[in-house]
């Protein structure tokens, strides 16, 4: 376990999303109703899902927050992330906990440092910084840039994976793997407890929609 001072949340925890140290997250396909992107959350060995998130279309200029709720149902909103500038590519995304308006953190894309590996910087509410998440390999990001548009299913094959480790790399807390199929579907894990479980929750259709993977 890390020092306290060191933990990559500092928000208090919400018990309601630290009942496990995985999950996977399902785009939905796109429907005529529902204008926008759509997930599924899981639990492990669940059939039915555990939350709902919802994005509506990314237009330039325009910020695009994601909600997430119980179930597709939209009764109950559990977790918000308000988008603070209209661009992803250089976006920075503020996770607050929908019970009682909490911000949790901070996700900031790191355009021109992630050109060759995607790279995001996750800090605290005050704006300091926490953790990072990136690429889980340098070559196999570099190999899907070249090679990706001119040989089929490359990206399937070599699937973008990312790992959540501290700044200086030495402590793992988690990581984010695309899983061998047609459509998006993603193992989010927790490797360390000091990981708040609503940045788990929160990772899945994040880096999926507005990561550039």
């Amino acid at each position: 376990m890390l020092p306290e001072d060191q933990a990559p949340a500092a928000a208090a925890r919400n018990q309601m999303f630290e009942t496990t140290n995985q999950l996977e997250c399902k785009e939905r396909l796109r429907g005529f109703i529902k204008i926008g992107q759509q997930y599924d959350i899981y639990l492990p060995n669940i059939e039915a899902p555990a939350g709902y998130c919802h994005r509506g279309w990314n237009f330039p200029f325009m910020g695009s927050d994601f909600k997430f709720y119980t179930d597709a149902t939209k009764a109950q909103e559990i977790l918000h992330i308000k988008q603070n500038n209209g661009f992803d590519a250089w976006g920075a995304f503020e996770l607050y906990d929908s019970a009682n308006g909490q911000h949790v953190c901070t996700f900031e894309r790191k355009f021109w440092a992630g050109m060759l590996q995607r790279k995001w910087i996750v800090t605290s509410p005050e704006g300091e910084e926490l953790f990072m998440i990136q690429e889980d390999s340098l070559v196999k990001s570099l190999v899907r840039r070249l090679g990706g548009s001119v040989i089929p299913f490359l990206d399937m094959i070599l699937r973008t994976n990312m790992n959540f480790r501290s700044l200086d790399g030495a402590t793992d807390f988690g990581a984010f793997n695309r899983k061998f199929s047609l459509r998006d579907r993603y193992e989010i894990s927790r490797t360390n407890e000091n990981l708040d479980g609503r940045i788990l929750w929160a990772e899945g259709p994040l880096l999926d929609n507005a990561g550039g993977r």
